[in-house]
């Protein structure tokens, strides 16, 4: 049958090869996530996101932060950035010569 709905109600469903989902993919379990290997959707390989991404909560990162583009830190003047290692890189002051 190329249509209607599949429920599996309990157990583990295994699916081999590649999936193909052309509408949306809703994930209801609110499981939180406190490290990367927990969460309600946990991937072992890496995540290609073609579009926008939008977090709801905070942001862990294990590993290294590659940006590309603009980029734009905080949205109000009571946000602060803290910083707890050393910069390596130059630094080009704004046009007022602050730093």
């Amino acid at each position: 049958q190329s249509t209607g709905t599949l429920n599996v109600n309990s157990g583990t469903t295994t699916l081999g090869g590649e999936v193909d989902i052309t509408g949306t993919v809703d994930i209801n379990s609110t499981q939180s996530s406190t490290t990367n290997t927990t969460g309600a959707l946990k991937v072992d390989g890496g995540v290609g996101i073609a579009e926008n991404l939008n977090i709801g909560g905070g942001a862990g990162i294990d590993g290294d932060l590659s940006v590309g583009g603009n980029t734009t830190i905080g949205s109000a003047s009571t946000d602060r950035l803290t910083i707890t290692a050393q910069i390596n890189a130059d630094v080009d002051p704004s046009s007022n010569g602050a730093y």
